[in-house]
Parts: C-alpha cells; structure tokens; sequence
C-alpha cells in the first residue's frame, strides 16, 4: 500500500471511530450499535499499518499485528486494554454471543482507538510536492465515472445540494449511492461553499412484508429524516457528531425517505444506516431503494 493509500485507509478509520463515538455518547442509541462502526474502523487501521505480504488471520489479536513503533506510540497499557476489550466488539458485530459490553467499557474503547488512529496518522510521510497531479488524475476518472451513458442504473438518493443553509439559494442536483459522506472541513462540490450549505436527499423504499425498521442518521451538523412524509428522527447539533435514531412501522409498499441535512460550520459529515429484523445496523441495501421519478416537489415523488 502506498502513502497516499494508507492515508485514505486512515481517514476511512477516522471516520469509523467518529461515527462510532457519536453512537457511543447518545443515550438514545444501544451502545452495542457501535460494534459496527468499530468493526469498519478496526479494519482500515489494520488495512493502513500492516505490510501488504502480512495476512491478517486474527484482527483480535491486536499485539500481534499492530507494528511496535504504534504500540509505543499510545503506550503499552492502552494496547493492552484495547486488545481486552477488542474481540467483545468484534464478536458483537459479527452477532455472536459475547456477553456485551456496557456503554462506559464502549466509550474507553472508543477513545483509545481515537489515539492510535491520531498516531497511526502523525507518522504518516509528508505528502509530495506533486500532490495536485494526483487530484487532477482523480478528477478525470471522476468525470468520465459520472457521465450518462457509462451508468448502467441511476444511484437512488436524489440530492439536492444548496449553496445556503436552511435549503435556500441556488441548488445543484446529483445522484448518490447512499448517504454516507465525510467531507471533513471541505464541501461536497466546487459549486457549494465550505460552510452554511445544506442538501435534501429522497429515495424510494420498496418494503416486501409489513415490518418494524430502525433508522439512525449520524451526523455534523443537523439532520431530519421523513418518511411518508412525517418526521421521524430530528438531529439537532451543532459543531459536533451526534446520532439519533427512531423506530418506524413501514407496511408492504414504496415508501418516500427524505433526510434533510444542514452545514453550519467546521466538520461536515453525515451517515444514515437502517436495522431490519434486529439486525445491527448497517447501508440501507441498495435492493430496496430506487431514485425518485416524480418533481423534486412533489408531496410524494414516488407514485
């Protein structure tokens, strides 16, 4: 793996442990609900630090693999209590029976890992002069990637990205694969500012059987989640990652999800996951959703 590569490896766990604190600290939220955003951080860190001809057969056994100059970076007794505490997560995320884990216990783990990612970064190489030949590379692939006639299907968020807070202003309209997006300090596009824009996503839902679905949004700034229409998670945070989740009865039919996001300033990042059948949360399956038809304001776009 080269520089570059392991940096976005550690920016993927950076982002993880975020989303993990944020689930952490809500008492709205199982905290077990973090094992999942653990698990996606616990595997870019192994992803960044360990050499590529290294198989990773145990990612619990964390002395083994974590390379020493990390381990004494945060200090032996930190390993040692993330290594404790490590394959409790990682059993609950893989739904095996593990005792679970109390909110503080998740919490400590969670800011332990925070320092290892913090170290994992502060010993990254300084990134080479010739760094915007990269992004011009990146660039290209990204706008043959976006054109017409190389998708096959249309991704099912409809975005509406506005250049003010609050949905206002002029608006720039995209397709998105999921809401799943970190932009850190910077924006979504080179139309939309760095601070004060917000973006309005809908999707259609297409339930087979009448069931119990458990949405959660993570995010920084404010977020609200609609479906059919009625809002049923509000998010209400400002310069912080927060989450909040709700429980909603979906019947068998399409259902209209709108999430309504607002950037006010610093970090801008949000992230919403579903749990079907007391499932841990997770991506919505990209199965259920389609892009809306009908008019960005239409009541309900999907009939």
């Amino acid at each position: 793996m080269n520089s570059r590569d392991t940096e976005r490896a550690l920016a993927a766990a950076a982002a993880a442990q975020r989303a993990a604190r944020a689930v952490a600290v809500d008492p709205s939220c199982e905290p077990a609900y973090a094992a999942h955003h653990l698990a996606a951080a616990w595997k870019a860190l192994a992803a960044a630090v360990c050499p590529e001809e290294h198989v990773l057969m145990d990612m619990s056994d964390l002395q083994r693999w974590l390379p020493a100059g990390l381990q004494v970076a945060v200090g032996p007794q930190q390993v040692a209590t993330l290594a404790r505490s490590l394959p409790a997560l990682l059993a609950e995320h893989n739904r095996t029976p593990s005792g679970g884990r109390g909110r503080a216990d998740i919490e400590a783990h969670v800011r332990g890992l925070a320092a290892l990612i913090a170290a994992a970064q502060g010993q990254l190489p300084a990134r080479p002069w010739r760094r915007w030949l990269w992004l011009v590379v990146a660039a290209l692939v990204l706008l043959v990637a976006t054109q017409p006639w190389q998708r096959l299907t249309t991704p099912p968020w409809r975005g509406i990205y506005f250049m003010k807070k609050h949905h206002a202003g002029k608006s720039v309209i995209r397709h998105d694969a999921a809401i799943d997006f970190d932009w850190g300090k910077g924006s979504p596009m080179d139309e939309l500012p760095i601070n004060e824009f917000s973006v309005r996503w809908d999707t259609c839902m297409h339930i087979d059987e009448d069931t119990d679905v458990i949405l959660q949004i993570i995010s920084d700034d404010g977020t609200r989640v609609f479906v059919d229409g009625n809002l049923e998670i509000l998010n209400r945070t400002k310069g912080q990652s927060q989450a909040r989740g709700g429980t909603v009865r979906m019947t068998r039919d399409v259902h209209h999800v709108r999430v309504e996001y607002n950037e006010y300033d610093g970090n801008a990042h949000v992230e919403l996951l579903a749990s079907f059948a007391g499932e841990p949360p997770g991506p919505i399956p990209a199965g259920m959703l389609s892009a809306p038809t009908g008019p960005i304001d239409a009541e309900d776009p999907c009939r």
